[in-house]
């Protein structure tokens, strides 16, 4: 019997991303955890508040090299769950995406979705696919708590 690619994520997903995208996930993942600010060695990715995307050690980034150990499964956690949606939302498997993103905790959810998207330039299909995931995910956010004064104003 097959196993489906979430059941041991990174098994395949090398395969069905390629390394340049899962270096731009890679990327874009320590970005959304101020890595580059918080953890890079490199001058320019601390200045920049950005990833320069300078690998050491193969072909992992010089901020993932340098993150203490208790942080690593966090970051390892969120560029496979990013990896996974990219892969899915690329291949059309949006079922499957689905499911993965339900797993997730609500406030998970957008920021992995992000994380795709951004990676994802150019493939219109999938795009339009995430774009559309995000709107549902907002829908289905619990609604903000505003400020009082904002609620003040809106009563008349």
């Amino acid at each position: 019997m097959p196993q489906h690619p979430h059941d041991n994520p990174g098994k395949d997903l090398k395969d069905r991303l390629g390394l340049e995208l899962i270096v731009a996930l890679a990327a874009r993942t320590s970005e959304m955890l101020s890595m580059p600010v918080l953890t890079c060695p490199i001058n320019r990715c601390r200045r920049a508040r950005a990833c320069q995307r300078i690998a050491v050690k193969g072909s992992k980034l010089a901020c993932v090299h340098t993150l203490p150990s208790e942080y690593t499964p966090c970051f390892t956690d969120y560029l496979g769950w990013a990896g996974m949606v990219c892969a899915d939302a690329r291949d059309g498997e949006h079922g499957a995406m689905f499911r993965l993103l339900d797993l997730l905790t609500p406030g998970l959810r957008g920021n992995t979705v992000s994380i795709a998207r951004d990676c994802l330039v150019g493939d219109a299909p999938a795009l339009a696919c995430l774009d559309e995931t995000l709107a549902l995910i907002a829908e289905k956010a619990p609604p903000f708590l505003g400020h009082p004064q904002e609620e003040a104003q809106a009563t008349p």
